[in-house]
């Protein structure tokens, strides 16, 4: 008898760790899912900072080019301000980092 009650309590703890594998195993592929999803985020997000530098970057160059020559021409012609134009604003120079995410062998 005592062997018997061994022999389905071996077998309880089996299907037991059977079970804990399966959801362990679940568990992994929800992760993973979840780590694809967020690397597709992060993506997205690294391009839509390089394009906002990059439209920041040429609204400073025209507000250089553009904008401040005509504004010192009102200057000149006497226009008084109690305010300073900027001397100058700088570029944006840093791009997002891109991921450097390894291949996972199947």
């Amino acid at each position: 008898m005592i062997a018997l009650l061994k022999a389905v309590a071996y077998g309880w703890k089996q299907e037991q760790l059977a079970d804990n594998a399966k959801k362990i195993s679940e568990a992994g592929a929800d992760l993973f899912n979840t780590c694809s999803i967020l690397t597709g985020h992060f993506s997205s997000l690294g391009k839509s900072l390089n394009q906002a530098v990059t439209q920041y970057n040429k609204t400073v160059s025209s507000f250089e080019h553009r904008f401040i020559p005509r504004a010192q021409k009102l200057k000149n012609l006497g226009v008084t301000s109690t305010k300073d134009l900027p001397g100058s604003l700088e570029d944006i120079t840093v791009q997002a980092k891109s991921a450097d995410i390894p291949d996972i062998p199947s």
